[in-house]
């Protein structure tokens, strides 16, 4: 789950910039480490043969990754940085997202309104995210500008102002997000759930924060958490479209080349995953879990079954994922065209760098919320125990279909390209589309049942149900209201 931010209203959404031109001197390319990889394997059939990936790493520690796409007339740039709400404690919830708010305010020398002045005269946009382990800053911009907007985006997040000022404008931005969560019924499901699977776990932690902690964040308690976690080890740049690999070098070498080094070294060579949360363990649930809540404001109900799976670096990952495209195609065709209880059916897996979660989504009109909770249920009995067939042979390679199509029409903007890299270089699963595409193909229905019953049992379950309030709840909520 990922918190998008906005930074200059309408002007800046969730976007992309643009820059100018410039040679790149020979003393550039010195601050960078000789070693870089590529990644340019020829995909199945059927997908567009794709261009090298060049991952480079700096002498500081910080990674770039470039894809050159000459074909496209834009460019995407992407700063992705190892912190989130995972790594928040009890007291400062929240500190991440509003960081970012904070981070997307200006640099050392130039004021919000200046920043947004200079992103809207390149032609571009830019913005930001949070989620439980990364904090994202992104740009898309005419790729005749893209050079001025990568040295743009990284002075911003490499020299932020973090002014007082901003804080209290922004601290009462992320507030005013909490107070509108429950008024978008997707994300409010949604956070519950994080917080029922990860009960226990900072992993748990909401993302925005919570109203009380972020109150009390002052802005040195900001400054100490930037200096903690914003170091060049924990971060991955990345540039994708109609780019240069060594002009954009060149720009980071020049522009961050040597930041960060000496501060913090004992923190440089971090595992990943989050040096604070590793102290917990993940909660053992032994039953199913359930929240039902009402809402005067809804017309439909909102299910969302959600449970804790494996992460980005387990080998079963792609059976994981077949069978949630394999789940996906399913529901469709039972809970939507079978039976016409809802229109409205997901499934998705999120991989995380130590666990995951699988999420499955439904609306339905409230009359037919328990019919449509008992057919979720059979079906995915059904999928547990059954473990050969033609059918079911079948079904797995739609499944495998399903997926690589949904990855390559994904994956058709370079900003959605940059982000498939970004995440996955930043928790060091980096690999091509092409390699991708193989370990899908390579799954077979063995493996999808292994993980199917490993992870559908009812006592792994933790189910979310956001419903309309019928005739007696409506009444009783405006009593309330009125006394």
């Amino acid at each position: 789950m990922k918190i998008p931010l906005s930074i200059l209203g309408v002007l800046i959404l969730i976007g992309f910039v643009n820059m100018q031109s410039e040679a790149v001197s020979p003393q550039r390319q010195l601050t960078v480490d000789v070693e870089q990889s590529a990644m340019g394997n020829k995909p199945p059939a059927g997908i567009n043969d794709l261009q090298t990936t060049s991952l480079i790493t700096l002498k500081n520690g910080l990674r770039l990754v470039v894809r050159e796409r000459p074909e496209t007339r834009t460019a995407a740039l992407q700063v992705w940085v190892r912190v989130g709400s995972r790594d928040e404690r009890e007291g400062q919830l929240g500190i991440s997202h509003l960081l970012a708010h904070l981070i997307l305010k200006g640099t050392e020398d130039l004021s919000a309104t200046e920043l947004a002045q200079k992103v809207a005269s390149l032609g571009g946009q830019i913005g930001g995210g949070t989620s439980q382990e990364y904090s994202q800053y992104y740009a898309e911009v005419p790729a005749t500008n893209y050079r001025e907007m990568l040295k743009l985006l990284v002075r911003m997040v490499t020299r932020p102002a973090l002014r007082e000022e901003d804080l209290a404008k922004e601290r009462q931005v992320v507030l005013t997000e909490i107070g509108r969560l429950k008024d978008i019924p997707e994300s409010y499901v949604d956070e519950l759930a994080l917080r029922e699977v990860f009960k226990g776990h900072p992993m748990g932690n909401p993302i925005r924060g919570k109203e009380d902690d972020l109150k009390k964040i002052t802005r040195d308690a900001l400054i100490a958490h930037y200096q903690s976690h914003y170091l060049p080890t924990h971060m991955v740049v990345v540039a994708v479209g109609k780019v240069k690999t060594e002009e954009v070098t060149g720009i980071l070498g020049e522009e961050i080349g040597e930041w960060g080094n000496g501060r913090m070294q004992e923190r440089q060579n971090e595992p990943h995953s989050s040096i604070f949360s590793s102290f917990f363990e993940y909660p053992e649930q032994s039953r199913l879990r359930e929240i039902s809540l009402g809402s005067i404001l809804l017309q439909q109900a909102k299910i969302l079954l959600a449970i804790r799976v494996m992460g980005l670096q387990d080998a079963d990952r792609p059976a994981m994922e077949v069978l949630t495209g394999m789940t996906q195609l399913r529901l469709f065709d039972s809970i939507r065209e079978t039976h016409g209880l809802a229109y409205v059916v997901n499934s998705d897996y999120v991989p995380l760098s130590d666990t995951g979660i699988w999420k499955i989504y439904i609306e339905v009109q409230g009359k037919e919320e328990n019919r449509t909770r008992q057919v979720l249920f059979e079906e995915l009995k059904e999928i547990r125990m059954v473990d050969k067939g033609p059918s079911l042979e079948e079904e797995v390679e739609e499944a495998k279909d399903y997926l690589k199509g949904r990855l390559a029409r994904a994956l058709e903007t370079n900003r959605d390209l940059a982000s498939y890299l970004g995440e996955r270089a930043l928790f060091n699963s980096l690999e091509s589309e092409a390699t991708y595409f193989s370990k899908i193909d390579s799954v077979t229905l063995e493996e999808v049942h292994r993980v199917a019953t490993r992870y559908i049992q009812e006592t792994h379950y933790n189910l979310i149900v956001l419903r309309p309030f019928g005739l007696v709840g409506k009444l009783g909520f405006l009593l309330k209201q009125i006394f």
